[in-house]
């Protein structure tokens, strides 16, 4: 089995959205092919070009990943319709004593760490991962 130490958090979404799409039994054999035929999406084959075929072979999909809850908490003095404003629809955030707190799970590259926390920064509104 492979580690997933090497593999960012879009990569593996993207690795999910293709065994989502093409079925749990044949993900794997149908990557293989569209790698051959250079008809992967641009972010699988760059998956094939750093890592290679027989890496996807060994690989597994992690699995305690998948559905797992993820919260940032802003604090401060922004506001819940700005922030909300901001979040892809797969994240939502609402009001607390200790802040807006914003709650999702990890989409198809619309994920906390790599979209979600940097495109508030983008409007100065400060977020932090909390874990509950």
């Amino acid at each position: 089995m492979s580690t997933t130490k090497s593999l960012t958090a879009s990569q593996l979404d993207a690795l999910r959205q293709w065994r989502d799409e093409h079925g749990d039994e044949n993900w794997k054999r149908k990557l293989t092919l569209a790698w051959v035929r250079a008809s992967a999406p641009a972010p699988l084959h760059a998956l094939r070009n750093s890592h290679g075929p027989s890496w996807l072979h060994s690989f597994t999909l992690p699995t305690d990943m998948t559905n797992t809850k993820r919260y940032a908490l802003i604090q401060g003095d922004a506001d819940l319709r700005d922030v909300q404003d901001f979040l892809p629809s797969n994240y939502t955030a609402t009001s607390t004593e200790d802040g807006i707190l914003i709650s999702g799970h990890d989409r198809f590259g619309w994920t906390l760490d790599g979209y979600v926390l940097p495109r508030l920064g983008s409007a100065l509104i400060a977020g932090k991962e909390v874990f509950k």
